[in-house]
């Protein structure tokens, strides 16, 4: 395990709480995850690991096919805006991590921890070789796929945050 963290700039020996900003772009982002897949995981959130996982997928999978409800227009063109220019400035975004996506199917808390995050996978997979126009975020507006990818890696790194990774 540690030539597969110091690859990424971090090790994970017996228990490793996960640190904000890790993960620099989507593509470690897969690469953590297939390692931790099998790893057993605590949430120190509202959250079970099970919710996380399929909430940032839902996230991604929302920003190709469109996201069920969106906040106004004028949100949208100034809070949403500023929020999205100030997180990226920064690289890293907060909010209301028990907050569910608006609209978005209810996040059972029991389920397949490993069906979840190879779900995830999937969704970062295809939104990296996604060459369509992406659908506008509820709350920053239209975003390109550079800024999309920096959106989602920034709410990947804040969710892991209250991630336990033990293996």
């Amino acid at each position: 395990t540690g030539a597969v963290g110091a690859t990424l700039g971090y090790g994970y020996l017996s228990i490793n709480r996960f640190q904000d900003g890790d993960l620099a772009d989507l593509k470690s982002a897969i690469e953590f995850f297939k390692r931790v897949a099998k790893a057993p995981v605590t949430s120190s959130g509202a959250w079970q690991p099970v919710q996380v996982f399929t909430h940032l997928a839902q996230s991604i999978e929302f920003s190709i096919v469109g996201y069920p409800e969106h906040k106004s227009e004028l949100f949208k063109s100034t809070v949403g805006s500023w929020a999205f220019s100030l997180f990226s400035s920064r690289k890293a975004m907060t909010h209301n991590l028990s907050e569910p996506i608006p609209g978005a199917p209810d996040l059972i808390s029991t389920g397949h921890l490993e069906g979840s995050i190879v779900r995830l996978i999937d969704a970062i997979t295809t939104f990296n070789n996604y060459q369509g126009e992406l659908k506008e975020h509820f709350a920053y507006g239209n975003l390109d796929h550079q800024q999309y990818a920096l959106a989602h890696v920034m709410h990947i790194n804040e969710h892991l945050s209250e991630m336990t990774f033990s293996g």
